[in-house]
């Protein structure tokens, strides 16, 4: 993980927009800059081979540098919007709305009660528990019934890869733009429509589609308008980061860390429509199979390897084409669903806080959707790499692009980098 800040950005993004965004924003620095987390997130930053701190981001200028703290720095804008840059390498999209949250309270902005503390913000002296996938993948190996669940899991990870042809590229027009650095798109997602009934004939109880999965679809559906994802063969081949914590039994009270693994699934896509239904039931098949239980052999297979040789292997994968031309994770989400692991729910995002969070970029010109959603709707962030803003911006130009039901653009730009600064991996890295 560390190796993909030295081809794409590997920064998380949090946007922070209202009265007290910059009180939360130093509130966050606070607590990353004090121990453990300060020694934690030092240690991230160092395995990363680039820093990188964007002047520009998503169509927006943020000149002022508030503050750096281990793994967060801090920027503003004119405007008073904040940016919050957070290492992937210290943790997920999950740790980082914890660590928000937790920032939140203790500048007053979040209602007294009993919130899920299982990231252990609170409670810096609590970091018992796997904090990396590495340490997951060691943390599963005495999992009951792994073994039996291997098969199955290796299946789901690696069929819609290995099965199907290459992912479609949209096709670059002559004399675009270069593709240094990625491209940023905020959209409000329209409603949804009421879910679709049940098929006749279905049983009793069957689950409806999941909200994600609507969305998802949405997000497919007008990419898919646009030029920027295009289906191979086989459909429509999308990545899913799914949070480890709330799945796997073993990691339900893992504390703040990245434990977001990603699997694929092929949507069956045509005439610029994705078959919801397919999406949603792909989706479950791949969860209820754990596709994330390899990492088990994975790992320990990489573990016998000497440390040269893994280095190589990490470049040469990171180096390979993409699997897909886009992944989906739900980045901030307001879930009133208690956490698996203590059984509280998690604190509430402040009704004067508009936050969206920007997922780390991939490798190899793929592009990632990140969906916030918080009291009824829904902000998606799409993170391009490989394309040049000349060729997004003429796709969402298109009519059909942005005429309703399509989301509504709220910014869009490429990352124009203030510093790009490459420092010696420590050994081992």
């Amino acid at each position: 993980m560390a190796q993909l800040t030295d081809r794409v950005d590997g920064d998380i993004t949090l946007l922070l927009r209202g009265p007290r965004a910059e009180a939360v924003g130093r509130a966050v620095l606070d607590i990353a800059g004090r121990p453990p987390h300060r020694r934690i997130g030092e240690s991230a930053r160092r395995l990363e081979d680039r820093e990188r701190t964007p002047a520009v981001f998503a169509g927006a200028a943020y000149p002022r540098l508030v503050g750096r703290a281990g793994a967060v720095t801090i920027l503003a804008s004119d405007d008073g919007d904040v940016l919050l840059r957070w290492s992937h390498v210290a943790g997920d999209g999950w740790s980082l709305q914890q660590l928000v949250l937790t920032a939140c309270e203790q500048v007053g902005a979040v209602p007294q009660g009993t919130w899920c503390d299982c990231a252990g913000w609170l409670a810096p002296d609590r970091r018992d528990g796997p904090t990396s996938l590495a340490a997951a993948a060691r943390a599963m190996r005495g999992t009951p019934g792994l073994r039996r669940s291997l098969w199955t899991a290796t299946r789901a990870a690696v069929g819609p890869v290995l099965g199907g042809a290459a992912p479609a590229r949209p096709a670059r027009r002559d004399g675009a733009g270069g593709t240094d650095g990625d491209v940023v798109v905020l959209a409000e997602l329209p409603e949804l429509p009421e879910p679709p009934e049940p098929a006749a004939g279905t049983a009793p109880g069957t689950a409806r589609v999941s909200t994600f999965s609507r969305r998802s679809v949405q997000v497919l559906d007008w990419l898919g308008r646009t030029g920027l994802v295009a289906p191979g063969r086989h459909g429509l081949t999308v990545g899913v980061a799914v949070n480890l914590r709330l799945h796997e039994p073993a990691l339900a009270d893992a504390p703040a860390g990245n434990l977001s693994a990603v699997g694929f699934l092929t949507a069956r896509y045509s005439d610029g429509v994705t078959d919801l239904a397919a999406f949603d039931a792909e989706l479950r098949r791949l969860v209820r199979r754990r596709f994330w239980r390899y990492l088990a052999v994975f790992d320990r297979m990489f573990s016998a390897l000497p440390a040269d040789v893994v280095r190589r292997l990490t470049r040469a994968l990171l180096g390979a084409p993409p699997p897909c031309t886009l992944s989906v994770t739900e980045g901030w989400s307001e879930s009133s669903r208690p956490c698996p692991g203590c059984g509280a729910r998690s604190r509430p995002t402040p009704d004067d806080l508009d936050v969206i969070l920007v997922p780390s970029a991939v490798a190899g010109g793929g592009g990632i959707a990140g969906l916030s959603r918080r009291r009824g709707s829904t902000v998606v962030a799409v993170r391009l790499t490989g394309i040049s803003w000349a060729d997004v911006e003429a796709a969402l130009r298109q009519a059909e692009s942005w005429q309703e039901p399509s989301p509504k653009v709220i910014g869009a730009g490429p990352t124009i980098l203030a510093t790009e600064r490459r420092e010696a991996a420590r050994a081992g890295a």
